[in-house]
């Protein structure tokens, strides 16, 4: 709380650090930020590191502010206080008004605050002892007067996370309508998605795989409490943080056994996120296994760690599981399982921000990561690579990159919401003398009228057609594709359907990407196809 007083014969706005012990019923002082009087408006937030964290608009009279914020931070539960200016991004102010935290479950910490504009900046490594980015999320229109200036929005934000690795950044319109006439004096509120994705690009989709009970979870968790519904054994894979949303265990015993996590299949597992019972110290250890029954030696163990965010775990070689165990280990107790993620050597775009190119890809055009808000086939998973062709003068394309081998096999699951003229394949690399070659060049065209697949390979000069191939697929409806191939010969697999061929479009010595594209020709338009749950060996 804060508000105007004199203390120790300086007048000033000061805030204060109230406490109670007894759910709200009464409050006492916990501690005074130290700003000599200059401090109103404060955002407060665990960090990654366990320690608190604040931010506070520096005290001056109303409007645009001119005086950089204050950043504070404690060390001992807030009892005591040190400071700083806040230093933001290069390029982004450091005064405003209203600023809020949010410590991400992915470990990023994010800052909004605004006047004039709306601006989100992102600490990384979630400590906030520096700012490393900065996003413009909202921007007035230009006016020359002060007060003009930052009407529109009048720089009052709110945020709030939404999943692991991304933000809601709130805010309002026309809040004093008598000066926003290029807002059509029309009050509103906004809101934007700050995406704040850490690394990793083979996230599993768990919560998705849950909800369509193709993914399975065991263990013996507390009894259902109608005050807590977010308490629960999906808890462990909802993508939040909070204290309530977890699988907490129902005794030491359970505890023992653990939580249990069945994938829909095998994955080459290379990374584990875990949080355990938030904000108090507990012990656990991750096992994987191919049947449920033979486990291996613990991959990760986290020994009396309180966590506030997940803490990832990058494993020194990939190794291949269908089930994951998470139990008790030397050390403090467990007592819940917050948060758990998993990552494979597959591209899954779920950790990838929306409506960006995916991270990883090259040579993109008319290619990004989109959200899926409708049920789509069979990949599970919330995210997907988008190809969208409305482009006469080119094709939807994106390339990834594989390092250099004489054979390769490459898997995906694909989807057509619009097939148009249907997706080419090519599996690229290098000649005997190192220049760039396409080794092998496929389309698959959708046959409408007869509700068939025909496969076609490109020899160099032409199409050579390879005839019809798997089973109609509705659009809409991902279905799973492979491609293997040597120098000499490659299978097409379609829904299961296998066809051979030496019809190549050049001759590589060896391999280095895998690219698919929209069409065969440039003028080849309204088409939009999905990729998911691409794996290259």
């Amino acid at each position: 709380m804060y508000g105007g007083a004199t203390i120790n014969g300086v007048k000033g706005s000061y805030t204060l650090i109230m406490q109670s012990t007894d759910r709200g019923k009464s409050w006492t002082q916990r501690s005074l930020l130290n700003t000599d009087g200059d401090s109103t408006e404060l955002a407060l937030s665990r960090t990654s590191d366990g320690r608190l964290v604040g931010i506070s608009r520096a005290a001056e009279a109303g409007g645009t502010p001119t005086k950089p914020m204050w950043q504070f931070y404690s060390d001992d539960d807030g009892l005591t206080w040190t400071k700083q200016p806040y230093v933001p991004p290069a390029g982004y102010p450091k005064f405003g008004i209203m600023p809020e935290l949010v410590l991400q479950p992915n470990g990023a910490l994010l800052l909004t605050y605004g006047r004039p504009d709306n601006y989100v900046a992102v600490s990384w490594d979630g400590t906030g002892r520096t700012w490393d980015d900065g996003k413009l999320v909202y921007s007035n229109y230009i006016r020359d007067t002060k007060v003009g200036r930052w009407m529109g929005s009048s720089g009052n934000t709110s945020l709030a996370p939404a999943e692991a690795n991304y933000s809601l950044n709130f805010g309002d319109i026309c809040h004093n309508i008598w000066s926003c006439s290029e807002y059509g004096q029309q009050t509103g509120i906004w809101v934007r998605r700050v995406d704040a994705a850490t690394g990793g690009v083979g996230k599993i989709d768990l919560a998705t795989g849950v909800r369509q009970g193709v993914t399975k979870l065991s263990g013996s968790v507390t009894a259902a409490d109608a005050r807590f519904a977010q308490q629960r054994l999906e808890g462990a894979v909802d993508g939040s943080s909070e204290y309530r949303a977890a699988a907490r265990f129902a005794n030491a015993g359970a505890a023992n056994r653990g939580l249990v996590i069945e994938l829909d299949k095998a994955y080459p597992i290379n990374k584990i996120g875990l949080m355990l019972d938030r904000g108090t110290a507990n012990s656990a250890k991750v096992q994987l296994s191919t049947d449920g029954k033979n486990w291996g030696r613990p991959v990760v163990q986290q020994r009396n760690s309180t966590d506030y965010a997940v803490r990832y775990h990058q494993l020194s070689q990939p190794v291949t599981a269908k089930y994951v165990r998470i139990t008790s280990d030397a050390g403090a107790p467990l007592t819940a399982v917050n948060e758990v993620e998993l990552y494979a050597d597959t591209y899954t775009f779920e950790n990838d921000p929306v409506n960006a190119v995916p991270r990883g890809l090259k040579d993109t055009l008319h290619a990004l990561t989109a959200d899926t808000f409708r049920y789509m086939g069979s990949a599970h998973s919330q995210r997907r690579l988008n190809l969208i062709d409305s482009d006469p003068d080119s094709r939807a394309r994106a390339t990834f990159e594989m390092s250099a081998r004489a054979k390769t096999t490459v898997a995906f699951d694909y989807s057509g919401q619009g097939y148009g003229a249907g997706p080419v394949w090519e599996l690229i690399g290098k000649d005997a003398s190192g220049n760039a070659v396409t080794g092998w060049k496929f389309h698959l065209a959708p046959d409408f009228a007869n509700k068939a697949f025909k496969l076609s390979a490109w020899n160099g000069t032409a199409w050579v057609s390879l005839g019809n191939i798997g089973t109609w697929v509705e659009n809409y409806n991902f279905f799973p594709i492979s491609i293997s191939a040597t120098a000499d010969s490659a299978t097409v697999t379609v829904s299961g359907d296998a066809v051979t061929t030496d019809v190549k479009a050049g001759t590589v010595a060896s391999f280095n990407g895998f690219r698919p594209s929209t069409g065969i020709n440039d003028t080849d338009i309204n088409i939009e196809h999905s990729y998911d749950n691409v794996s290259i060996g």
